[in-house]
C-alpha cells in the first residue's frame, strides 16, 4: 500500500512540474538557444529542428508512412488524415491551434499583439494570455496591452560564455559572439575568426578611401 502511495505521489508531482515548467534564463535549451523578449524568456530550435516542449526541441519529421506522432513542427506532430486513408498531416499537439502557419496556445489564437508575440504569463498558473513584445517595445497599458509603446528592456540572459555578448538580433536578446568572433559548432565556444578580422580590416580601408577622396 505505501508503495503504491509513494510511485502515486511521485509520478503526481512530476505531472505537476511538467505542466508548470516555464523557461527561465537558466534554462537550458535542449537541440536550441535562448532568447529573451519584453515579458518571457524562450527557447527558439536549431535549423531543422521544432519545439515539443518548452525546453526542447526534436528532429523534424516530413509526413509520411511511418512518420506517426513524430514532430513535424513546433508543438504539432505527424498525424493520420481524416478518413481512414494512409495520409498523414501535421496536427497542432493538444492545447495549441494553427494560426497562418504555426501553432500557438489556444487562448492566444485571436489576441493580435502588433510588435510582439501573445505568450501566456509565465507568473501565472491560470494560462492568462498576454503580450511580450520585440525589444524596443514594451506593452501599452492605453492599447489592450498591444506593443505599440517604445520602451527598453535590459538583457538578463547569462551569456558567460568567453567572448559571448548579449545581442539584440531583429527584436530579439540572444547570446551571440563578440565582433572578430564565431561560434565553433564542434566545441560550442566563441573562437577567434581570422575572417570577420579580415572583413573588419576591408571596411576600414575602404572608409579611409571615401574619406581621402571626399
Amino acid at each position: 500500500m505505501n508503495m503504491s502511495y509513494n510511485l502515486f505521489f511521485f509520478f503526481f508531482i512530476l505531472v505537476i512540474k511538467y505542466v508548470n515548467t516555464s523557461v527561465t534564463n537558466d534554462t537550458t535549451c535542449k537541440n536550441g538557444f535562448l532568447i529573451q523578449m519584453s515579458d518571457h524568456y524562450e527557447c527558439k530550435c536549431n535549423s531543422g529542428f521544432a519545439l515539443t516542449s518548452e525546453d526542447t526541441c526534436e528532429q523534424i519529421e516530413s509526413c509520411v508512412e511511418g512518420s506517426l506522432n513524430k514532430p513535424c513542427g513546433n508543438f504539432s506532430k505527424c498525424a493520420k488524415e481524416d478518413g481512414g486513408s494512409n495520409a498523414f498531416k501535421c496536427a497542432c499537439d493538444s492545447g495549441y491551434e494553427l494560426k497562418g502557419s504555426d501553432c500557438i496556445p489556444k487562448e492566444c489564437v485571436d489576441i493580435d499583439c502588433e510588435n510582439g508575440k501573445c505568450i501566456l504569463d509565465p507568473k501565472q498558473d491560470n494560462k492568462i494570455p498576454i503580450c511580450s513584445c520585440k525589444i524596443g517595445n514594451i506593452p501599452d497599458p492605453g492599447y489592450e496591452n498591444k506593443c505599440t509603446k517604445k520602451g527598453e528592456t535590459s538583457c538578463t540572459l547569462k551569456c558567460d560564455k568567453e567572448n559571448e555578448i548579449c545581442k539584440n538580433v531583429e527584436g530579439i536578446y540572444k547570446c551571440d559572439c563578440k565582433d572578430g568572433f564565431s561560434l565553433d559548432k564542434e566545441k560550442n565556444v566563441c573562437s577567434f575568426s581570422l575572417f570577420n578580422i579580415l572583413n573588419l580590416g576591408i571596411i576600414f580601408i575602404i572608409s579611409l578611401i571615401y574619406i581621402y577622396i571626399i
